[in-house]
């Protein structure tokens, strides 16, 4: 195991097993990134844990996260309480040790995430302060989107635009890969998987309407962020309501007209599209701005 700064040690799972390691380096913290089994004082049954945990283990704290080192692993939801636990063992003076399998692809990402909300480096900072100390360190493609989304959502995903639209490309099984930070989806991904419950928005909230009927579009909180917001086009973070007859169909793509005047409002991609700083979304809800009008107040 290496220590990526003073006190925040990074290994592999046998490391835990290793008492006189631990003993040396001082470790009275452990914070595991994967599912395994527990047994202590206070929990008298070994046990599968099915979500994050936090127990007393003899003279150490531990703290395990059930995720699995796969794309579909939302491991964003865990950063908040994670950063808490190790910013809690440093505080307290105390040596923290992450760990998962490996050591190289969930545990690193989980302390990447500690880097980024309380030593404010950006992802790709994170990630190569942790390779100084240990090169091996290579999160998978969704974990490092994952880390993207945390920083954008200030630290704390709940309902902003760009965690619930992660969550709906989580669902569509969508990856996107990242070289030199440009955006593309892999040429030999298979079509998106269109989630048997939609997650449809009321859109009845201060809101984007139609410039012909002025029907309710959009409300201004599903947006997404954006440089170009309304030069050409809007995208929603998740389809509305009144868009459900166009989805049952069950097409990856195609227009989306206005249900009260019929008239042509916007376009809807599964597998994505880009906008106009050549950044990929995916799945795309795009309303067009020359269809579109802004009603009420932004909030």
């Amino acid at each position: 195991m290496q220590e990526i700064m003073p006190g925040l040690w990074l290994g592999r799972q046998e490391a835990v097993h290793d008492q006189e390691l631990l003993q040396r380096h001082g470790i009275s913290h452990i914070l595991s990134v994967m599912p395994t089994v527990i047994e202590n004082l206070d929990v008298p049954r070994r046990r599968q844990p099915s979500e994050m945990c936090e127990y007393v283990d003899g003279n150490k704290s531990r703290c395990i996260i059930p995720a699995y080192d796969i794309s579909t692993q939302n491991l964003l939801q865990y950063f908040p309480r994670s950063t808490e636990f190790i910013l809690a063992a440093l505080s307290s003076g105390g040596k923290i040790l992450v760990h998962c399998l490996a050591g190289a692809s969930r545990s690193p990402t989980v302390v990447a995430a500690f880097l980024t909300e309380v030593h404010k480096l950006s992802p790709s900072q994170a990630i190569s302060k942790i390779r100084e100390s240990r090169p091996l360190v290579r999160p998978i493609i969704s974990f490092l989107d994952q880390l993207q989304v945390y920083e954008a959502c200030g630290y704390r995903p709940s309902n902003q635009p760009v965690y619930l639209h992660w969550k709906l490309r989580l669902q569509c099984e969508t990856e996107i890969d990242r070289p030199g930070g440009v955006l593309l989806v892999p040429s030999d991904k298979p079509l998106a998987r269109i989630p048997t419950r939609i997650p449809y928005v009321s859109s009845n909230a201060p809101s984007l309407a139609c410039s012909w009927c002025k029907k309710r579009l959009a409300p201004a909180t599903h947006i997404l962020p954006s440089e170009n917001n309304g030069e050409d086009h809007y995208f929603l973070a998740q389809p509305m309501d009144w868009m459900a007859p166009e989805f049952d169909n069950r097409e990856h793509e195609g227009i989306i007209e206005c249900t009260e005047c019929e008239n042509v409002v916007g376009e809807y991609n599964w597998n994505g599209k880009r906008d106009l700083n050549g950044r990929w979304i995916t799945p795309a809800f795009m309303l067009l701005n020359d269809t579109v009008a802004r009603s009420g107040s932004w909030e």
